[in-house]
């Protein structure tokens, strides 16, 4: 563990309107962006043993976010 945090922000594209589609826990563009950054991270070895945390705007305002560890 090198005692870096990393915290990735993930936010619902307004034009991402699948989220309300019966079974679905969240958004697929969460879902890519989690994906992405997520590949992102494990790439980068300026990153390597640093705790991840997660910030997700999943069809919530600005002003009242999740934290997902």
């Amino acid at each position: 563990m090198n005692g870096y945090i990393v915290a990735k922000y993930l936010r619902l594209s307004s034009e991402d309107g699948d989220l309300n589609q019966i079974g679905k826990l969240e958004s697929n563009s969460i879902s890519n962006q989690r994906d992405l950054l997520d590949s992102f991270i494990a790439r980068a070895p300026d990153f390597a043993g640093a705790t991840v945390i997660e910030f997700c705007d999943d069809g919530w305002s600005g002003k009242n976010f999740v934290e997902v560890r």
